[in-house]
């Protein structure tokens, strides 16, 4: 059995067929070489024996969604941090998807749970170059912020 890396990302997909609009293993793949580098800069040590598993949940939004905690899973030693990565539909940009792929739902972001960073839809010409740049601000920004694990801020030391 392979070593998991103790911090790591996986890709949650709330859209309908959004793998036929983007590559979705390449934003998985950068992510993951992006957290590699900041791992340099970041007090891994601190874990504590703990993994951090990154959630990147791509959904219909307005924002990017920076969790302020984490989720523990103790029987695996893993802790889960969701950032929630909006998908734009039409009506946002010219490159977003149809009203078909987005299951609508009531929820609500919370800002006692999240922050929120702006997406800059209007920056990016494709939805492949969103997403992907996207995640990577998303990334930067939460290990600015940082997030507690076993009592120890886990965060750059930039």
């Amino acid at each position: 059995m392979s070593q998991l890396p103790a911090i790591r990302a996986l890709l949650y997909v709330g859209v309908i067929d959004l793998e036929a609009s983007v590559n979705l293993n390449f934003i998985r793949e950068q992510a993951n070489q992006h957290i590699q580098e900041l791992s340099k800069s970041i007090n891994v040590d601190d874990l504590g024996g703990w993994r951090l598993l990154i959630t990147l949940v791509l959904n219909y939004g307005h924002d990017i969604g920076i969790g302020k905690r984490v989720v523990s899973y103790p029987s695996d030693n893993e802790k889960v941090w969701s950032l929630g990565i909006p998908v734009p539909d039409q009506q946002q940009v010219v490159y977003g998807l149809k009203e078909k792929h987005f299951i609508r739902t009531n929820y609500v972001r919370s800002d006692a749970l999240f922050d929120s960073l702006d997406a800059r839809f209007a920056d990016y010409t494709n939805l492949q170059s969103c997403l992907t740049t996207n995640v990577l601000r998303a990334l930067d920004t939460a290990f600015q912020r940082g997030v507690t694990v076993a009592g120890k801020r886990i965060k750059l030391n930039r």
